[in-house]
């Protein structure tokens, strides 16, 4: 495809051509959300229990795929020593603000999808088991993202692990491109 052997530049410009073509964009949201409406209507059991039984597995196979991918392929080293090294000096107010934001964002996520889970939940069913389930999910599933992603950046010249959230679709189709 186009992300076949593609560097961190090329990658990057397809991404910034991509942003820069409303009619792509609205074409891949609208498919999206078509989706989207297609799975609510259908109700909670019928429709988002059976997405999330099947689509969620899938999605967490294919996450850990990456990350065996990034330690095979990737600078895997880096990428650990990055995402866990820890520098008291560049500790600040505003990085504990933005973790927090994100904490309380992805919780609130979950939180969310257990009210609407909620009514179908068996009463005897632990509400506490589920919270603290729901936390330790988040944070597998955000650790093993930054495995998947941070290795293949030190990996790939051009790519920057401070260039924010569109990093994500700058990496993942390098390593999709690079496949074997």
């Amino acid at each position: 495809g186009v992300f076949d052997g593609a560097s961190g530049d090329q990658s990057g410009q397809i991404f910034d051509n991509f942003l820069a073509d409303p009619a792509s964009v609205l074409l891949w949201h609208t498919l999206f959300m078509a989706a989207t409406i297609l799975i609510v209507a259908r109700g909670v059991a019928r429709g988002l229990e059976v997405a999330v039984r099947y689509l969620m597995p899938i999605l967490l196979i294919m996450l850990l795929g990456l990350v065996g991918y990034a330690a095979i392929y990737g600078d895997f080293a880096r990428g650990f020593e990055f995402l866990f090294s820890f520098d008291f000096s560049k500790l600040s107010w505003g990085g504990t603000l933005t973790a927090m934001g994100h904490a309380f964002f992805t919780l609130s996520l979950g939180m969310g999808a257990i009210m609407a889970y909620g009514a179908y939940v068996p009463s005897e069913s632990s509400i506490s088991t589920t919270v603290v389930t729901i936390g330790v999910l988040d944070t597998v599933v955000a650790l093993a993202a930054g495995l998947a992603i941070f290795p293949i950046v030190f990996a790939v010249a051009g790519l920057e692990p401070g260039e924010g959230p569109g990093l994500m679709f700058v990496t993942l189709p390098i390593a999709f491109g690079n496949l074997p």
